[in-house]
């Protein structure tokens, strides 16, 4: 009963619909992005796969993803499916859930989890990531081209349904100076973290939806730029929807501590 009425919270908080608006199919170049699939649902006979949300292969043996899709999990719970085919689709275990902090589901601050792989994921080349913004040069960017920028993803793509879309969808989303984002979400008490969260636009082309809640934001060189997160509930009326910025130096740092990268970000 706790686990329902958590996801019961959650779906009312992000306030979204199931599917990614006016995607299409993604090429093999996206394959990092799996699905986090839940195999067996307590006291169902059938071993009923349920999909939960997206995620990140950022290592071999790590995948990132938004803590609000696990926070009421245990690893043991969780399987990441990869593979863009029905031919080259693989479930693979979790091992431990690491949360950057825990979740606030006002805020949805540092929205991240790692989830560590029981085996890894070799024949799958990992996400380039945005190298974080320096701590003694915070005026720097760091490497985020923050314009056309797409996003991808696992969910539905018809709405009113919870079942795993058959191909990994993208489409373009635009973006929101955060002057104009940090004013809208002013008038509803949120303070935004211009650092943290990119904005982007809820509306039109490219809306991501909760099904696609931890997959990746990518710009025109390929780089993963952000995470997609759910929102706070005054996001979506001010057509709004925040992502987690990868180059943040607090979740750069964490990812680069718990994935196994072989290479600084």
């Amino acid at each position: 009963m706790r686990r329902f009425l958590l996801v019961v919270v959650a779906a009312t908080l992000l306030r979204s619909s199931w599917a990614i608006i006016g995607g299409q199919p993604a090429d093999g170049s996206f394959a990092y992005t799996v699905a986090l699939v839940q195999p067996r649902i307590e006291g169902n006979p059938r071993g009923y796969t349920s999909f939960l949300c997206d995620g990140i292969l950022v290592s071999p043996t790590a995948v990132i993803t938004a803590t609000e899709c696990t926070s009421w999990l245990r690893a043991e719970d969780i399987s990441i499916r990869s593979g863009l085919t029905p031919e080259t689709q693989q479930n693979t275990t979790v091992s431990e859930i690491i949360t950057l902090q825990p979740l606030n589901y006002t805020t949805l601050s540092y929205n991240l989890a790692v989830l560590r792989l029981s085996s890894p994921l070799d024949d799958i080349e990992p996400a380039k990531l945005a190298q974080p913004i320096s701590t003694e040069f915070p005026s720097m960017p760091g490497r985020a081209r923050l314009s056309a920028l797409r996003i991808f993803g696992w969910g539905p793509t018809t709405n009113g349904t919870q079942s795993i879309s058959s191909a990994l969808n993208y489409a373009p989303v635009d973006t929101i100076d955060t002057g104009s984002c940090s004013e809208k979400l002013g008038t509803c008490g949120f303070t935004l973290n211009p650092t943290e969260k990119l904005c982007t636009s809820s509306d039109g082309r490219g809306a991501a939806a909760f099904g696609d809640v931890g997959g990746p934001v990518v710009d025109e060189e390929g780089i993963v730029v952000a995470v997609i997160s759910g929102n706070p509930t005054c996001a979506q009326p001010n057509g709004i929807g925040l992502k987690l910025k990868v180059n943040d130096p607090k979740i750069a740092a964490f990812i680069k501590q718990h994935a196994d990268l072989e290479e600084a970000l």
